[in-house]
């Protein structure tokens, strides 16, 4: 690792907002508590982190954290991994972010969603990514498997060469820098327009944006996408029901079981992959 200190926040939407497409009240406390062991999955993923220098918050609504009814639902979370959390509304989680950047040389915020997975060396690759960040960086994978009906397929999208899947996205801030413009970290923009969003951002407030401030990692085999019927891609497309990809679904002549247990802390059942 670099010669410079490092905070790095991990940030995780947990139904902070009520879509009304959603065809499930995110108020509802026994459905809040039958979604948490999805939440297994980006456990596991960050407890296999070969770099455990971060810091792992839950952002879910703030109706959660102000009533005491959903107090069982935080503690479901809290005793399904060895991982320190923090549940924070938008405001303390902004204040965190803010108060980093005046004791860290950098500071970097990461997002992804409770039910995905991510591999072991991701934490370690971005923060090595303060070696090619002179004054911001935002820095994402675009490659790796989608996980269907306990079938496992390749899947890879460059969106347009302008963002990531929101599997890790990340933003990193030179601390320095930050003290000379708005605020801005990786939840400030949607992951699949980042970088348009960003140039827009820049030039609203008088910056110059660089083409080396934006990464696409199109080469790592980084996150299995992991698919379900409570996916928040039922928001985009009303789906009721996932249907299986018209592409075959990879093999354990291709990776094994044991594989991605080591390299993502992947646990689910799988039908093709032994």
């Amino acid at each position: 690792m670099p010669d410079k200190t490092i905070k790095h926040f991990v940030i995780v939407p947990f139904f902070h907002w009520q879509n009304p497409n959603y065809p499930h009240d995110i108020f509802d406390v026994d459905f809040l508590l039958s979604q948490v062991p999805l939440a297994q999955n980006i456990f596991r993923a960050l407890e296999n982190q070969t770099n455990q220098n971060f810091e792992l918050i839950f952002r879910p609504n703030r109706k959660h954290l102000a009533d005491a009814k959903y107090e069982p639902v935080f503690a479901a979370l809290r005793n399904s991994t060895t991982l320190p959390i923090k549940f924070l509304a938008s405001k303390e989680r902004l204040t965190l972010i803010k108060k980093a950047s005046k004791n860290y040389d950098y500071v970097i915020t990461s997002k992804m969603d409770f039910d995905d997975f991510i591999f072991k060396d991701a934490v370690n690759d971005i923060q090595n990514k303060v070696n090619e960040c002179d004054d911001i960086l935002v820095y994402g994978y675009c490659k790796g498997y989608r996980y269907v009906n306990g079938e496992l397929y390749p899947h890879k999208n460059l969106w347009g060469g302008i963002g990531h899947l929101g599997i890790m996205q990340s933003l990193i801030l030179n601390s320095a820098f930050a003290k000379t413009i708005p605020f801005i970290c990786v939840t400030s923009f949607t992951h699949e327009k980042f970088k348009n969003k960003m140039k827009e951002f820049f030039e609203k407030h008088g910056l110059e944006f660089k083409e080396r401030m934006f990464q696409q990692n199109t080469s790592t085999n980084a996150y299995i996408y992991y698919r379900h019927d409570f996916s928040q891609e039922l928001l985009r497309h009303g789906y009721t029901k996932f249907k299986t990809p018209e592409r075959r679904s990879l093999t354990t002549a291709y990776i094994t079981k044991k594989q991605l247990a080591e390299e993502f802390g992947f646990f689910r059942e799988l039908n093709s992959i032994e």
